[in-house]
């Protein structure tokens, strides 16, 4: 499933923005964020303000330009609104296309959500976790 497909906290009929609500980390960076409790194998799906979401990919792209294998790591670039998500390793493969993470009704880029390992780094859970299988359609 790809992040855009995903459906976090307010509806389009309910664009109010969400505030942070907890920090989130894979590695040693953590991040603040907004969690409304659902879960993916048992991971956090965190969604991110603009500002964090530009911090997210500057951060991975970083990480991931400097590591083994650059060539083959995941990349982030913006166009406009929009969070191009390529991953280098299958860029040869027919019929691949970036994933595009598209900013939701209430302004927030799910990055990572329903792949990532995400975890809380507050040391508190959401009051209501929820799993992939618990959304409703949205």
């Amino acid at each position: 499933m790809s992040c855009q497909d995903s459906s976090h906290g307010a509806s389009p009929a309910d664009p109010r923005p969400l505030l942070d609500n907890c920090t989130v980390g894979i590695d040693d960076e953590t991040f603040p964020a907004h969690d409304d409790g659902l879960r993916w194998n048992g991971f956090v799906c965190p969604t991110f303000r603009r500002e964090v979401a530009e911090e997210v990919t500057a951060y991975f792209n970083q990480l991931n330009a400097s590591g083994p294998w650059p060539q083959d790591q995941d990349y982030f670039d913006w166009d406009g609104d929009v969070i191009i998500h390529t991953h280098r390793a299958y860029v040869h493969d027919p019929g691949y296309e970036p994933t595009r993470i598209e900013p939701e009704a209430n302004n927030r880029y799910a990055i990572g959500a329903m792949s990532w390992t995400w975890r809380r780094t507050d040391g508190r859970d959401h009051p209501e976790p929820r799993s992939v299988a618990d959304r409703s359609p949205g």
